[in-house]
């Protein structure tokens, strides 16, 4: 339980408001993640009325009530704002197309500021290089999904399930087609189902590599937009591999630069002392320590959920290959691991799929 004091507005009001707006406005909410930092600083120097955590914000134009000196709302005083989120596509502007926005992009910041401590600046460099190969997997792991949601006309809620039938349901539709007007039907084989074997035509098959990744293979030629959507699904499933792959190491990475800094806190004041660090020299160089080791902590946080957010692409793929019947005989016939079925006779038919 944390006590608040409701007569002095301030960060921990923002905080407190927020998270219970982000909850319906009753029940309990659990302490925020800033306040359970054990260097917390509750006295950081902020300009502005209002802290609202990012997944309190919507984006659109919205009306900000001033408040004064005692929290209370001001009379014909508010501000006219825009919120837009301009790191996903959908939010602010349209994303540029060419080669200056390729280098721009290139260059990742990993946001890192200087100490004026040679040993502790030191630490933080040591810990840029994992911190920004993490951020740019992210964003490669991102740009990838949004790429392959937009491909598949879904909205940035669609899931990989979703997609994936998407697809089936199109190269379904394209086989009855070339059928109807008597091309060739495209290869099939056959599924042992209850002892009983069924020729099935499969548009595609969903197999698994030496290392247990999905793979993607398709039989003939597919137009250009089935090609192009096949293309980018292969794009994520390499993004997924990679990340999960290289995940780990850079977790222990940062842990372990996390660790070290974190022991340097303790010391931080004499070591601003013996380095002729004063006044608000000094103030400023723990501001830059604390801002640095919440960046790392924040991104340790970011890797964890790419690395879920990987497997659970990876995890959907297969589920959804076992109920479209489109997974490969290894993956049927397999002894160990994960068991896959056909759930229903025919899934292109299934309104619930």
């Amino acid at each position: 339980m944390v006590c608040l004091n409701y007569q002095t507005p301030g960060l921990m009001m923002d905080l407190q408001e927020g998270k219970f707006s982000e909850n319906g406005g009753c029940g309990y909410v659990l302490k925020p993640m800033v306040m359970k930092d054990e260097i917390f600083i509750p006295r950081d120097d902020f300009i502005g009325q209002y802290t609202i955590p990012f997944e309190c914000l919507q984006a659109g134009y919205r009306h900000i009530y001033l408040l004064n000196n005692e929290g209370d709302p001001l009379e014909n005083a508010t501000l006219f704002v825009h919120v837009a989120i301009t790191n996903r596509r959908g939010g602010g502007k349209a994303k540029k197309r060419g080669m200056s926005v390729k280098k721009k992009n290139s260059r990742i910041s990993s946001g890192m500021k200087v100490v004026g401590i040679k040993s502790v600046d030191d630490q933080f460099k040591v810990a840029i290089m994992p911190l920004t190969e993490s951020i740019a997997m992210r964003n490669r792991l991102e740009n990838a999904m949004t790429d392959w949601q937009e491909d598949c006309g879904l909205g940035p809620a669609g899931t990989i399930r979703q997609g994936i039938r998407l697809i089936y349901s199109r190269m379904v539709t394209l086989s009855a087609n070339l059928g109807s007007v008597g091309s060739p039907p495209p290869p099939s084989f056959s599924l042992a189902d209850n002892n009983e074997t069924n020729e099935l035509t499969v548009p595609f098959i969903i197999d698994s590599d030496d290392h247990g990744y999905p793979t993607i293979t398709t039989h003939s030629v597919l137009p250009d937009q089935l090609q192009r959507s096949f293309n980018k699904l292969k794009n994520l499933i390499s993004h997924c591999t990679s990340t999960l792959s290289k995940a780990e190491t850079l977790l222990q990475k940062i842990e372990e630069s996390i660790r070290k800094l974190s022991e340097c806190h303790e010391e931080l004041s004499n070591l601003c002392s013996d380095c002729g660090l004063k006044g608000q020299k000094a103030i400023r160089a723990a501001e830059n320590f604390t801002w640095n080791l919440r960046l790392l902590k924040a991104q340790l946080n970011f890797m964890n959920r790419s690395q879920e957010e990987a497997q659970d692409v990876i995890t959907q793929i297969f589920d959804t290959g076992g109920v479209l019947g489109v997974l490969s005989h290894k993956l049927l016939n397999r002894k160990n691991g994960r068991k896959f079925s056909r759930v229903v006779p025919d899934p292109s038919r299934d309104s619930v799929l």
